[in-house]
């Protein structure tokens, strides 16, 4: 039996602002990955772009990748569009602090 790639994420939205990078941690929101962005090997700590609600591009940072059997849960995520750099190339390029609010 061979492995099987993960196929959604689970992460957090994130915004900046006065140059620090603010994490929402209210809740965890799912997304799919598209067979196109499988190779990337997204990981923990990943920022990612995907489509939101209104099908507008945001970024978030990645919590979990996983395996998910869509035909057994029959739930369906909007898609990740781009893999961006891990969070610590990104913080270190923008010279962001992080910052989080919500649940601990």
């Amino acid at each position: 039996m061979t492995q099987k790639d993960n196929n959604t994420v689970a992460g957090y939205h994130f915004q900046i602002v006065d140059g620090e990078m603010i994490i929402n941690k209210n809740k965890v929101y799912k997304w799919h990955i598209p067979k196109r962005l499988r190779w990337t090997n997204i990981q923990r700590g990943d920022i990612v772009e995907i489509l939101n609600g209104k099908n507008v591009k945001t970024k978030i940072i990645v919590l979990s990748a996983f395996r998910e059997d869509i035909e057994d849960t029959g739930v369906s995520h909007a898609p990740v569009v781009y893999v961006n750099k891990p969070i610590g190339r990104y913080l270190d390029r923008k010279r962001k602090r992080v910052r989080y609010y919500g649940k601990n």
